[in-house]
């Protein structure tokens, strides 16, 4: 299976390692604290998604859906170029 961008990274999979133990602390938080595991949630997925994002592509680890995501990304990609290289040729 291919992979995008992103998950090329060492810090994107360093991030993920964070945020896996993000989950496992979450899961320590006494009751009434979900406030806390709430927020401590989405700092540690936020810096994942923006490590996607500032790569340029993201995809949920959803196997057929990644896979799916891959060949979009790819046909867009081919898409855009001849795009550009036609309206260059036109000007």
């Amino acid at each position: 299976m291919r992979r995008l961008d992103h998950e090329k990274l060492h810090v994107y999979q360093t991030a993920l390692d964070f945020l896996a133990l993000a989950d496992a602390l979450i899961a320590t938080l006494p009751r009434g604290h979900a406030y806390l595991a709430d927020q401590l949630y989405r700092a540690a997925s936020s810096v994942c998604l923006n490590i996607a994002e500032g790569a340029g592509e993201f995809s949920p680890r959803i196997a057929p859906g990644r896979e799916l995501l891959v060949q979009v990304v790819a046909m867009l990609t081919t898409l855009a170029r001849r795009r550009t290289k036609s309206a260059r040729a036109e000007s």
